[in-house]
Formats: structure tokens, C-alpha cells, sequence
């Protein structure tokens, strides 16, 4: 092949993957993450704080078995089961995650390349299914790896944002496969390694949008998405239980743990009327950045039952109520 075939051919698969990228991306799909605890900073803050996770034990033996221990298949079962518990966080589609360019022998890569994932999603959608698609996914993503990550920026008119990353909000790199994951500026960094009988996990996130015990709940439904996804393939998405022993105790118990002694003579408005009168000015209600006192509460609340007896309501006269959750609704 002559230098000048050569530069067209070049130029025809740069033009294809620039197609690709394109396509994939068309619309500019939103970044999906963990919901932050803190209002995001105006500009990039570091991640420098750190939460280990482990996949051992069963969970482990079912991977090792279902991939041979062929670190390309490790990857894409990993990489489906991030994207399965990104979208059981936010219920969107399609869902994108950031990973390293490939290692290969026969095509060295930029080690500075991102690659963005993007897989559709539904709840309906088997792990199967979604493991086959994102195995898919990731072989044409990275046989296109080497379209630069900044053209793809400029060609989606994504601007480079000051304060988090315009395509993904979690990545994923599997030391068994990839350069290591250059710094994008997205949220949380997830960085796993091979190790005999399991896989050490390392979740790398900024303080100052995450508390530490958020990402160790993230990292721990994505171990046990992989786990149930792996034990029952054929289960939908929506199905897969997410949730480890002790988070599912104190959902439906420690928090439904609300019993309380109280004068059983009175009314529930007769009992916040006299903690009002024990503590008007003590916070009653926080609806954002509002607060009302328990006397706000109950003079907004009287105001409203005013109004409702001069327009004929009385005592068992059905009123509708048609609101959002609010400080309103609450009065």
C-alpha cells in the first residue's frame, strides 16, 4: 500500500468512527451517577477520598465460572453490572460509563484515550441481555478507541464543564485490561484488580460531594447487582435484588421502627397543638432551604382551616388534596 492509500484509509476510518461516536452520543446523554449528598462545588474538586470493596466468596466462583477467567469477559460483566445499578439510581437510558483505552499488543493505544460506554437500558431487559449488549458495546467502543476524546467533545458542542465531567459520571477500569483511567474530572473513579480467589475494589470520589458511607452503599449495590445477576441470569433488571443483608434490615425494619407511647384520648392535632405550645419556636418542618417553627406550622394550618369553614366545610365534609410533597402539603 502506497503512503497515499494509506492516508486515505486513515482518513475513511477516522471518518467511520467519528460516525459511531456520533451516533452513540446523539443528544448529548446526561451523566449518571450516585445522587450527591452536597451541593456541587463550582469548580472540579478533587477526588481524593477512597472507599474499598471486595467481590469474593460466591460471588466470585459464579464470575470466574461464567468468564473462565478471561479478563475481557471479567470486564464486560462488570461493566454490565455498573451499568444495571447505575440505572436502578436513576432510571435513565441510555447510561454511559467512562473507561480507559485497551491494552493490545498488535495496536498501542494513547494510555491518555477515554472511552465512553453507552449502553440502552430497561428494567425489563434481562442481565443476560444487557451483559450481551454491553460485551457488544465494548468491542466496537474500543475497535474506535483511538478517536480523540476532545474531537468528540468539540463534535457533540460539549463544552469542557468546570465542575464535572460532560459525558460520564462514573468510570470503571479493570487493571487486567486497561491503561490506567486518565483524569477526566467526572465523580466517582472505579478501579478494580485481580486478585487469587477475588477481586480488590478501590471507589476514588471527592468529599465534598459524597459522604463516605454514599459510596460505600454504591460500591456494595454494585457487588450485589453483579451477585444476583450472575445467580439468576434470566432475571429482569428490575428484579435483581441490590440491597445487602444489613441495608434491607434497616430499611424495613430499623426504619419502620416508629412505634411511640402517646395519650391515646387525643386527636393527632390536639397533640402537635400542645407541642407547639411546649416549643413554638423549635423547627417543625424542613422543605429545602425552608424552615417553619411549630408555631409558623400551626398558625399556617389554623389560617387554612379558616378558610376552608368560611367556604362551607365543616366536620365530615370530604376535602381533595392534589399536591406535590411540600411544605403546603404538610399544612
Amino acid at each position: 500500500m502506497s503512503l497515499a492509500e494509506k492516508a486515505a484509509t486513515d482518513v475513511d476510518d477516522l471518518a467511520e468512527q467519528r460516525r459511531y461516536w456520533i451516533d452513540k452520543l446523539a443528544g448529548g446523554p446526561r451523566p449518571a451517577g450516585p445522587r450527591p449528598d452536597h451541593r456541587r462545588p463550582e469548580h472540579r474538586s478533587e477526588r481524593s477520598a477512597a472507599a474499598a470493596f471486595e467481590i469474593d466468596g460466591e460471588t466470585f466462583d459464579r464470575l470466574e465460572k461464567l468468564t473462565s477467567g478471561e479478563p475481557f469477559l471479567e470486564y464486560a460483566a462488570l461493566a454490565a453490572a455498573l451499568t444495571a445499578c447505575l440505572y436502578r439510581h436513576t432510571q435513565a437510558s441510555p447510561i454511559v460509563i467512562g473507561c480507559p483505552a485497551m491494552k493490545s499488543e498488535t495496536e498501542p493505544a494513547d494510555p491518555g484515550t477515554l472511552v465512553p460506554i453507552v449502553n440502552d437500558v430497561d428494567g425489563q431487559m434481562s442481565f443476560r441481555q444487557l451483559l450481551l449488549g454491553v460485551r457488544q458495546t465494548l468491542l466496537d467502543a474500543h475497535a474506535r478507541q483511538h478517536y480523540p476524546y476532545s474531537r468528540l467533545l468539540d463534535d457533540l458542542a460539549l463544552p469542557a464543564a468546570p465542575n464535572r465531567c460532560p459525558l460520564f459520571d462514573v468510570s470503571l477500569a479493570y487493571g487486567a485490561v486497561h491503561h490506567e483511567m486518565p483524569e477526566a474530572g467526572n465523580d466517582v473513579a472505579l478501579n478494580l484488580r485481580r486478585e487469587p480467589g477475588r477481586m480488590r475494589g478501590t471507589a476514588m470520589f471527592s468529599p465534598e460531594l459524597y459522604e463516605t458511607a454514599t459510596i460505600e452503599r454504591f460500591s456494595q449495590h454494585l457487588v450485589c447487582l453483579l451477585s444476583a445477576g450472575l445467580e439468576n441470569s434470566r432475571a429482569a433488571l428490575a428484579e435483581l435484588d441490590m440491597l445487602a443483608a444489613e441495608e434491607r434490615r434497616q430499611l424495613l425494619v430499623g426504619w419502620n421502627d416508629t412505634a411511640h407511647e402517646y395519650p391515646r384520648e387525643l386527636c393527632v392535632h390536639e397533640l402537635f397543638e400542645a407541642q407547639a405550645a411546649r416549643a413554638p419556636g423549635s423547627v417543625a418542618l424542613v422543605d429545602g432551604d425552608r424552615r417553619l417553627t411549630y408555631q409558623e406550622l400551626n398558625d399556617r394550618a389554623n389560617q387554612l382551616a379558616h378558610r376552608l369553614q368560611k367556604l362551607g366545610v365543616g366536620a365530615n365534609t370530604p376535602a381533595g388534596v392534589c399536591m406535590n410533597r411540600s411544605a403546603e402539603l404538610v399544612v
